[in-house]
């Protein structure tokens, strides 16, 4: 909505009706500005010779002029990031030359008939309400249609039914055995919605696509191999569906594939170094959330250099995987319940410069983790639920979040833990540390979660906790503490504190009842 609406150095004020004076204008952008709420001027329908036409993030709001559709040779509109409506979509037809539509928050019924947008190369409707709806008839009209994203439009349908509005107009050859008259859609994305069904083997007579993402849906049943077909693929995303059985094998076969995400299905079967032979330009590789099993040599070079993979409860282990060592350029690594056994390798040290997001959480790692102060751009680690022993581990002061609990530490809380300032959520619970909570905790003002428990942590509670203005959650329970409660009246955003078990002998503060939205642990 525009009341959260918000710019600097940003026009603003009511538009001037004399704008209509430049007759001849053919390019009008006055995105990304401050119009405070007033309407789109219809006075702008009158600028016919306008080519382009941008109002996107401007602030506008209320009902889209009708008077737009005189505007015949408009090419490029977009009206996204407003709060802009309209009961009737009418007026959208008379734009015969449009080519690039860009429209968040302007829903065009399904049911709008007479749209002849033969021109049209871009329609990006992300983020309107289908409301349910199944597909638009008319996205038969728009043969031309290069870039199609219907991202989160709450679109329910067969994906079937959807495939076959989009190969309506192609047609095989039989005598050649070859796609005729093939669509022209090198992009598709239509993630987060809820298409039903099961992949159609005709998505194979796209055969120009080269992005396509059916992510966040409910496709189920297995991958078609027809897939395959579609040599131009540099990005294939089908993560958070209900997709079964194993993984097509001239899948592997696409060697433009730059990211390749089917996480969070139900696929099975073991891979091996064959599988990847092909995928030199791969960068971004997602295999989370199946059953699936890594199973290659210890002296595997991948062909490739990934930036991201998320290998998370799949069978990378048992032993560390050594063909990290070859990968230079990542900067998310995430292997969380991997079957990974044994001490992390030294060699892990000098992996690389650019690794921002480490998970290696509930595996079996032990010993004594390595000292990730020479990680530089490290933001989030995660090495939890392992057997992990020793000190914590130094650390560089970029972190936003780190997560050590239950695993085997011992010793104190290192003060340097406080020169991250930018640290959101520390859990150093469920270890064997003992000594003082450091006063200079209370220092980190982004710090919204923070545990504890669980530990033979003694002395008193610094009363530092009390400014952290930013905390939610703070567990301090299974400790040794000695003296009272710090007072932390003033933490208005804290929803749970728990001190069960926690060594304090005091009375209930009062200003505890004081914050009923508290949830108290004691």
């Amino acid at each position: 909505m525009y009341d959260d609406y918000h710019c600097t150095n940003c026009l603003g004020g009511q538009l001037s009706p004399s704008l209509v004076n430049l007759t001849n204008l053919r390019y009008l952008d006055m995105s990304s500005n401050d119009f405070s709420g007033i309407q789109v001027p219809a006075f702008l329908g009158l600028l016919k010779n306008l080519r382009y036409l941008n109002l996107s993030s401007a602030g506008f709001d209320g009902e889209i002029p009708h008077h737009l559709g005189n505007l015949s040779h408009l090419r490029y509109l977009d009206l996204g990031w407003n709060s802009l409506s309209t009961k009737d979509l009418g007026w959208i037809a008379g734009l015969s030359s449009l080519e690039d539509l860009n429209g968040c928050d302007l829903f065009i019924h399904p049911h709008l008939s007479h749209v002849n947008f033969t021109s049209l190369a871009f329609l990006d409707l992300s983020g309107n309400n289908f409301n349910n709806y199944m597909a638009p008839p008319w996205l038969r009209n728009l043969t031309g249609l290069h870039d199609l994203r219907l991202v989160g439009t709450n679109l329910f349908d067969s994906i079937h039914d959807l495939f076959d509005h989009m190969t309506s107009l192609v047609h095989l050859d039989r005598s050649s055995n070859r796609f005729c008259n093939a669509s022209s859609l090198t992009y598709l994305d239509l993630s987060f919605n809820n298409l039903q069904g099961s992949i159609p083997s005709k998505i194979g007579q796209l055969i120009n696509l080269t992005y396509l993402d059916l992510s966040f849906n409910n496709v189920q049943g297995s991958i078609p191999s027809e897939i395959g077909h579609l040599s131009k693929l540099t990005n294939l995303l089908l993560s958070h569906n209900k997709l079964n059985g194993t993984i097509p094998t001239n899948l592997w076969q696409l060697t433009k594939l730059q990211e390749f995400d089917v996480g969070d299905n139900s696929l099975t079967g073991v891979l091996s170094e064959d599988h990847f032979a092909k995928l030199r330009e791969l960068k971004y590789l997602d295999l989370t959330g199946n059953s699936l099993a890594l199973n290659v040599s210890s002296s595997w070079v991948p062909p490739f250099q990934l930036q991201e993979t998320q290998m998370g409860s799949i069978i990378v282990g048992p032993r560390f995987p050594a063909w990290l060592r070859t990968q230079k350029e990542l900067e998310v690594l995430g292997m969380r319940d991997a079957s990974i056994s044994g001490a992390i390798p030294n060699w892990f040290r000098v992996l690389c410069d650019d690794i921002r997001i480490l998970d290696l959480s509930s595996n079996s790692l032990t010993g004594n983790p390595l000292e990730f102060k020479s990680f530089p751009q490290l933001e989030d680690l995660d090495l939890s639920h392992n057997f992990l022993t020793g000190h914590i581990p130094q650390l560089q002061h970029a972190l936003s979040s780190l997560a050590l609990n239950d695993n085997r530490f011992t010793g104190t809380i290192p003060e340097d833990l406080c020169k991250s300032e930018n640290l959101s959520e520390l859990d150093l619970s469920n270890n064997l540390l003992s000594g003082r909570v450091p006063l200079c905790l209370g220092n980190l003002q982004d710090l919204s979660f923070l545990n504890l428990a669980n530990n033979s942590l003694s002395s008193q509670i610094p009363s530092s906790l009390g400014n952290l203005l930013q905390l939610s959650k703070l567990h301090l329970n299974g400790n040794k503490f000695i003296g009272r409660l710090p007072s932390m009246q003033h933490l208005i955003e804290l929803q749970i504190l728990d001190l069960g078990a926690s060594g304090l002998k005091d009375i209930i503060p009062a200003w505890i009842g004081e914050r009923s939205r508290w949830r108290l642990r004691r």
